[in-house]
């Protein structure tokens, strides 16, 4: 896939992925697309909850759960866990590899 090929397919917000993460190689953006791109969403929040409070991965009590703070959960997800590419009011959201 060229570059305009991937941007086709993803929008103009994969030029961010490829030249800042990939720094410009096209075969690496596909990859992370691949194999860590965690689909758009639309608060950090939500996504912090989804990956952690309802994967599976954990069990969380439901008497616990509602006491989680899942902003704060989230900001320390993406200080070395994820990364983020914004696109108006969404969050394109990768693991980081």
């Amino acid at each position: 896939m060229d570059r305009q090929e991937l941007l086709d397919e993803y929008g103009e917000w994969a030029e961010e992925l490829i030249d800042d993460y990939c720094s410009g190689d096209v075969d690496q953006a596909e990859r992370f697309f691949d194999e860590f791109y965690c689909g758009k969403h639309e608060d950090l929040e939500d996504f912090a909850e989804g990956e952690i409070g309802q994967s599976g991965v954990y069990e969380i009590d439901n008497f616990i759960y509602q006491y989680i703070d899942w902003d704060r959960l989230a900001r320390d997800l993406f200080i070395s866990d994820y990364f983020y590419i914004k696109e108006g009011h969404y969050y394109h959201v990768f693991r980081n590899f």
